[in-house]
């Protein structure tokens, strides 16, 4: 549980600000980049967020909004 809160946290420090500027610029060659930078994290982490999910009931509310940042981040 303390990992998936540390991973949790983590992942709403590095990516929100990402998701933030993504939000507000422009689509430029930096864009690709942030990308480049985002992919990789984001996927570990909803694979480990989705292990939480399916294997520990009791960690789901956590597992759900760890498993949606890297998402909602990349979907943008």
């Amino acid at each position: 549980m303390i990992l998936l809160r540390f991973v949790c946290i983590a992942q709403l420090v590095l990516m929100l600000p990402v998701f933030a500027l993504l939000l507000v610029t422009p689509a430029n060659l930096g864009t690709v980049g942030i990308y480049l930078y985002l992919t990789p994290i984001g996927i570990v982490l909803a694979l480990y967020a989705l292990w939480q999910l399916i294997k520990h009931p009791a960690r789901r509310r956590l597992a759900a909004a760890t498993f949606a940042t890297p998402i909602l981040c990349l979907g943008a």
